[in-house]
This record gives structure tokens, C-alpha cells and sequence, in this order.
């Protein structure tokens, strides 16, 4: 009855509201008084996990303490061990039954057991079973994963990290969600650890920077500043900066919101420049393709007449001989006139599409060319109006550093001189005109019968009129 009530409901069944995991945890994650120096713990962290946690457990709980700082109430090991081997069954019995109930089915379909319509549902619904049951295996393993996990050496591992791989790394991570993380790193790192990975960021960017020479690579920084900057509100409620730290850097904090004001306008210009640029020669390229279409249909229409009047011509031949002994000789000398002229008509329609293509063809080439150097300017004129404030934003950052350690008062106003840019326009280009086929034919008459050629010119000037 256990096996069938978690087919059908999986682990949010009431039946097993005791065992499912999300719906017992009484995790707690909680500071012990008074906050140990940033320098302790980050050499503290270092230890080995023995020598970080210490645990004190009774039946259902343990209460435990990482890195003599972080409090944690979790289920005690005897009691998740018995959860865990709850449903280390249930992963096992769902598996098998999947394993094995699905072949026996196919076997009996293939037996002959079933009409051929119920062998057809009965294959739809062996699919279906074998979906389903692996998805209750996957529920299954899922709550075996919770109930083992112990929940302070996750924690003392996660601020290891924290501490090796600095506050960017968590904060993005944070920013993304604690997906595969006991919880966020903001809510099992003090305000005086994040605050000291705040001050070896700041010192980490401001080096970087000062280190910086090519333009690829300030480019690269300006990027980083304007988006992770720790003089960023973001980053800065983030660390919850103490007062000690973030009143003398208001300044330089309101600077920095100058800068990303400044860095997203130009990025927003680039890309509404951008794409108007591929937007108008999208359009002059879509107005030469239909030039070149309404140029072809005319050598097509006119090709299209030609082969129905010779059509017409042969039929009245055919029609106009007498029958006799030469009657077949007649026939199959006018037939082959006329494929001889059906293939020179070709010929020529084939010649005018390629000549009154090739030069909407390169126009539209041009076009995309011309399109491609206009966004590679607009790119280098980006890269050129932001390069001028790399200067004041590495030493807003140098002097944001000294500000926050204490090694030189925060000064009362900044004045950078303000910088716009100035982008190419991308005009429309004039779509060019298909020259007369009498033109673009000029050279070609003499590779083609005469009479062919100065009829297939007759009808297409009479076409060319009418258009």
C-alpha cells in the first residue's frame, strides 16, 4: 500500500508527510554573540573540518558550532539515518518495479497476448510507466540526498570558499540563488568577514586597474567596474557595509553612479545605433532585392512569351503539312527547330538573369559591407569615449581604498570634465536601376541565332513598355 500511495502521490502524499524533507527541516542558522576579527577567521577556516565544528546531539537534533561563530540546529545523524534508509528502499522497490514491469509488458505484447490495438496502447503505456517511475526514482534519490546531507560540514565548507575565493565569486553566486548551496553565503559569513572580503576586493580592483596598460584589457575593467564595482550599491548593501566604512565613501560611491550612468548611456546608444545601422540596411538591402526581382520577372515573362509563341508557331507548322510519305521527315525537323530555339532562348534568358543580377547582386554586397564598417566604427568610437574615464575610475577606486583603510581623509567634491559621443551615421544608399537588355546584351548577340535574339529583344521591349 506504501509502494502504490507514493506511485501515485510521490513525497508530497500525506502518507509520507513525516519523511518528506521539505516539510520536516527545522534547520536554523544563527551568529553566537560577539564577532571574531576578519584575520582570525580567515586563518580559522583553514583548519580541518574536525578542528572547525564542534557538535552536541541528542535524538532528533544536533546543535553544533562552525568556526566558533555559526550556530546550527540540525537533524542528528541516527535520525537522518533512518529517513535516509526510508527512502533508499522506496528508490530501490520504484527502480525495479520500472525495470522489470515494463519488459514483462513488451513481452507479453510480443507473445501475441494482446489485439494489435491493445499491443499499441499497451507500448504507449509502458513508456508512460517508464517515465513515471523514473521520475518517483528521481524523487526518491532526491529526498535520500537531503536527509544524508550534514548540514554544518556543508556550511564550514561553504565559507572556506567563501574566504579562498573572495567576494565576487559569492556574490554572484548569491545573485544567481542558492541553488546548490545549504544556504546564501550572505546569510552564514558575519557582517565583519563580509566586510573584510569587501576591503580585499577593493585593494584587488584598484591594483588591477593600476596594473592595466593595454586598451583591450581598461576596456575589459570598465566593464567589470560598472556592473561588480564594491563602490556599487549593490555590492555595498550586499557586504552590509558598516557605517565606519560607507560614510567616508559616500562620495566616491556617488561618483561611481555617475560613471555607470555615463557607461550604460553609451552602451545604450551603441546598441540603438547598432541596430539602426542593421535596420536601414536591412531596408536597402530588402528595396535592391525587389528592384532585382521586378528586373528579372520582365527577362522571365519575356523568355516565358517566347517559348509560347514558338509553341504556336509549331503547332501551325505541324498542322500546315500534308500528310504523306514526308509527313514524319517534316514533323521531326520542325520539332527539333524548335527545341534548337527553345535551348538559344534559355541560353539568352539565362545570360540576361545573370548579367541584370550581378549588379543589384554587388549593390546588396556593398551594402553589407558598408553596414559591417559602420558598426565596426561605432564599436571603436564606444571604446574611444570610454577609455578617457578609465583614468578617473581607477583612481576613484585607488583612493577609495586608502579612504576605507584609514590612510587618507575622503575629499569633499569631484569635478571630471564630462564626455559624449559622437557616432558615423549610416545614410540609405541609392538602389541602382537594371540597365535595358539591348545593354547588358550588347556583346552576347553573336553566340546566339539572330532571328532568336531580335525576337526574344522585340517582346521584351514591349514588356519592358508595359511595365
Amino acid at each position: 500500500m506504501s509502494e502504490i500511495d507514493f506511485a501515485l502521490s510521490g513525497p508530497s502524499g500525506e502518507h509520507f508527510a513525516e519523511w518528506d524533507y521539505d516539510r520536516q527541516c527545522e534547520d536554523e542558522i544563527t551568529f553566537a554573540p560577539g564577532q571574531p576579527s576578519f584575520i582570525e577567521q580567515k586563518n580559522f577556516v583553514q583548519r580541518p573540518l574536525n578542528q572547525r565544528i564542534t557538535y552536541n546531539a541528542n535524538e532528533k537534533f544536533t546543535f553544533s558550532l562552525v568556526d566558533n561563530l555559526i550556530q546550527v540546529k540540525s537533524f542528528s545523524k541516527s535520525f537522518r539515518e533512518v529517513k535516509s534508509d526510508f527512502w533508499q528502499s522506496k528508490r530501490l522497490i520504484t527502480g525495479l518495479t520500472t525495470l522489470v514491469g515494463t519488459p514483462s509488458l513488451g513481452a507479453v505484447a510480443a507473445m501475441g497476448g494482446f489485439s494489435p490495438a491493445a499491443a499499441g496502447a499497451l507500448g504507449v503505456g509502458a513508456v508512460a510507466l517508464l517515465i513515471f517511475g523514473t521520475y518517483r526514482t528521481y524523487q526518491a534519490h532526491r529526498q535520500v540526498g537531503l536527509w544524508q546531507k550534514n548540514l554544518p560540514e556543508a556550511i564550514a565548507t561553504q565559507r572556506k570558499e567563501a574566504f579562498d575565493t573572495g567576494l565576487l565569486s559569492i556574490y554572484i553566486k548569491d545573485d544567481l540563488g542558492a541553488k546548490s548551496q545549504p544556504a546564501l553565503f550572505s546569510k552564514v559569513l558575519s557582517t565583519v568577514e563580509l566586510n573584510g572580503l569587501y576591503l580585499e576586493y577593493l585593494d584587488a580592483m584598484q591594483k588591477e586597474m593600476a596594473g592595466a596598460h593595454s586598451a583591450k584589457g581598461k576596456i575589459a575593467l570598465l566593464e567589470s567596474a560598472a556592473k561588480y564595482s564594491p563602490l556599487g550599491e549593490k555590492m555595498m548593501n550586499f557586504v552590509r557595509l558598516h557605517p565606519h566604512y560607507s560614510v567616508p565613501l559616500t562620495l566616491y560611491h556617488q561618483e561611481h553612479a555617475k560613471f555607470v550612468k555615463t557607461f550604460n548611456m553609451v552602451e545604450n546608444m551603441v546598441s540603438d545605433k547598432i541596430e539602426d545601422v542593421k535596420q536601414k540596411a536591412q531596408e536597402n538591402i530588402d528595396s535592391v532585392s525587389q528592384s532585382k526581382q521586378a528586373a528579372l520577372a520582365v527577362a522571365y515573362t519575356t523568355y516565358t512569351l517566347y517559348k509560347r509563341n514558338a509553341e504556336s508557331n509549331l503547332d501551325e507548322k505541324l498542322q500546315s503539312y500534308p500528310l504523306g510519305a514526308q509527313y514524319d521527315h517534316y514533323r521531326q525537323t520542325a520539332q527539333n527547330e524548335y527545341r534548337t530555339t527553345i535551348e538559344q532562348a534559355q541560353s539568352i534568358r539565362d545570360t540576361s538573369v545573370r548579367l541584370i543580377s550581378f549588379p543589384f547582386d554587388a549593390r546588396m554586397s556593398t551594402i553589407r559591407s558598408e553596414r559591417d564598417d559602420y558598426i565596426k566604427d561605432i564599436k571603436r568610437n564606444r571604446d574611444a569615449h570610454l577609455l578617457p574615464l578609465f583614468n578617473h575610475i581607477s583612481n576613484l577606486h585607488k583612493e577609495a581604498h586608502l579612504v576605507a583603510t584609514g590612510a587618507q581623509p575622503p575629499r569633499q567634491y569631484f569635478d571630471p570634465a564630462g564626455l559624449y559621443p559622437h557616432f558615423p551615421t549610416y545614410e540609405m544608399q541609392p538602389v541602382p536601376s537594371a540597365p535595358p537588355l539591348e545593354e547588358i546584351l550588347r556583346n552576347e548577340r553573336q553566340g546566339y541565332d539572330a532571328r532568336v535574339f531580335d525576337e526574344i529583344l522585340g517582346i521584351y521591349q514591349k514588356e519592358a513598355a508595359n511595365t
